[in-house]
């Protein structure tokens, strides 16, 4: 019943999220519990409210259920692009000073001493053996991964995605370097590979290998078909975000831009 909702606006889960934010005392819902109704819903900053109050009000004790909370309240952040919110909420957190420093970097867009930092931080770790949280591991490498982005270092991150098998990452990298006409047959497979959960820039990719195969068939056919697909999930994409336009609906922009170019190389 739930799920047939998820496109509504307004919905009975938003209703309900909206009211547990106001109960007194607070009613306990599993962290990310809250982030999944949030995000599927349409109930983002209901879930930021409740996720934000639950930080606060956690058992003192309980570090595993507060950083858990924290963990589902900076991928909301991050998922809507609320930079400083999320920035505030790892420097606040944060157990080594590399992930204030980079962070720090970051804000101020430089991006070569925050690539340079969060590099350091995770060979000192790697080194040491220093007992360290998973997530902040893990966003030193998402966002070096980031800083590469920002540099335009599309080797390094080629040759990165190919160590870590990360297919995704290696598809942005193809996108920008390879030839798809010559390479069509690797292409053609690592997007295979990406399209069992298919999102707005994996369809965009497919579209972007079909156009490249009409130059040889002389048919727009499997583009067309893929190009509508890729529009269609976009536009769900951009419904599931808030009404109000922000950063976090440019990536989707550019798809739009990209789909746009696509369909007049057609002509």
């Amino acid at each position: 019943y739930h799920n047939n909702q998820t496109d509504l606006r307004p919905n009975c889960i938003q209703a309900l999220m909206e009211a547990v934010s106001r109960c007194s005392p607070p009613i306990k819902l599993p962290p990310h519990l809250v982030k999944y109704l949030g995000k599927s819903h349409g109930a983002w900053h209901t879930a930021m409210e409740i996720l934000q109050r639950d930080s606060f009000s956690s058992v003192r004790g309980d570090e595993k259920l507060r950083e858990s909370t924290l963990d589902a309240l900076s991928d909301l952040y991050e998922t809507l692009s609320e930079d400083d919110m999320f920035y505030g909420l790892w420097k606040r957190r944060s157990k080594f000073a590399e992930t204030n420093i980079g962070i720090s970097y970051e804000q101020c867009g430089n991006w070569m001493q925050a690539q340079i930092t969060y590099e350091n931080a995770q060979t000192k770790i790697r080194s040491s053996g220093l007992p360290i949280n998973e997530t902040e591991y893990l966003l030193w490498e998402d966002h070096w991964i980031m800083c590469s982005q920002k540099l335009q270092q599309w080797d390094i991150l080629t040759d990165f995605s190919k160590n870590e098998n990360n297919i995704e990452l290696m598809t942005e990298c193809a996108f920008r370097l390879m030839d798809w006409t010559n390479d069509k047959d690797y292409l053609e497979q690592v997007i295979h590979t990406l399209l069992d959960a298919p999102s707005p820039r994996r369809k965009m990719f497919e579209a972007f290998m079909n156009l490249m195969k009409s130059l040889h068939t002389n048919s727009l056919e499997d583009f067309k078909k893929v190009s509508i697909e890729a529009h269609q999930l976009t536009l769900q994409k951009w419904h599931t975000l808030p009404n109000v336009v922000s950063y976090s609906h440019i990536p989707l922009l550019h798809s739009f831009q990209l789909l746009v170019e696509f369909e007049e190389a057609t002509k």
